[in-house]
């Protein structure tokens, strides 16, 4: 009686939003929605259920966005974002659409009106930027996408001490499964860059770096690319962290094997085995002219 109850229940549920065919063939509903559905029945609580959804983002960080601020509460209203392009799809465009303000940076592109300023990102000259364009100490949302030096950026903010974001959307590499360790590429002398395939920071590396700054891994997207890592001091109590596995976006690896990234470059580092003192210490990273 109570299993006819409940089929009932989610049957009226269904007809109630309108897709009482949808849900008996999940094939015929929008990409948003199954995705959202997948999350909801992973999750231990609806009420902290993420949503993907893509207005101007690349793959629907936009609703993830909205998802963790209606958690935490994003009353600053206040944003900076780099390596967006021009700003056409990134993670910013719809929060300026709702009134947000802040800062977008990019190597090539320039567009006052929105304040996209054109800046060539380093290691070295963040901080110096951030102060160039007087970015305030707290912030809802930040937002690295620096192709191979994600880690080391985001490393340099946290250090310095002077910027409090409270959310923060960071490029990885989701074809380094989620037990490969904390590897992350090596850079080149000053001004920076990664050698081989630029994409170089594992989900595991994410994690250990927000740990460091008491940051808590809260998502990653469905097909890989972007994490998001949140304040753990703004997370209720009860928040459901979820394991690293259950982030793990083995679908963005599958075809070619979960070793495949190995042989993307010649060597990684681990920062929880061999380079330790980038988790222990705030230390300039040891620079190689040749990996």
């Amino acid at each position: 009686m109570m299993l006819a109850l409940l089929s009932c229940s989610l049957a009226i549920s269904a007809n109630a939003i309108g897709m009482p065919n949808a849900v008996k063939d999940r094939h015929t509903l929008p990409s948003n929605i199954v995705i959202e559905q997948r999350l909801m029945r992973s999750a231990p609580s609806n009420t902290y259920a993420m949503r993907e959804e893509k207005v101007y983002s690349q793959n629907g960080e936009d609703g993830i966005i909205d998802s963790i601020c209606g958690i935490v509460g994003c009353h600053l209203k206040n944003y900076v974002e780099f390596g967006a392009q021009d700003c056409t799809e990134c993670n910013s465009r719809r929060l300026r659409e709702k009134d947000w303000h802040g800062l977008v940076m990019d190597g090539s592109h320039e567009n006052i009106a929105i304040n996209l300023r054109k800046e060539m990102i380093t290691v070295e000259n963040i901080v110096d930027l951030f102060h160039k364009y007087d970015v305030q100490k707290d912030l809802d949302l930040l937002s690295v996408d620096v192709d191979g030096m994600d880690f080391y950026v985001l490393r340099r903010i946290l250090c310095s001490g002077q910027f409090n974001p409270k959310i923060i959307v960071v490029e990885y590499n989701s074809h380094i499964p989620y037990n490969a360790g904390a590897v992350v590429t090596p850079l080149t002398n000053p001004p920076s860059r990664c050698i081989g395939y630029c994409n170089g920071m594992s989900l595991a590396a994410v994690k250990a770096l927000g740990t460091k700054f008491g940051y808590k891994l809260v998502y990653a997207m469905s097909v890989g690319v972007n994490a998001f890592l949140v304040q753990e001091g703004a997370l209720p109590a009860e928040f459901p962290v979820p394991e690293l596995v259950q982030l793990d976006r083995a679908s963005t690896y599958s075809s070619k094997g979960p070793d495949a990234w190995r042989g993307a470059q010649p060597h990684w580092d681990d920062v929880e085995k061999d380079k330790t003192y980038l988790l222990s210490t705030c230390e300039d990273p040891q620079y190689v002219d040749k990996i």
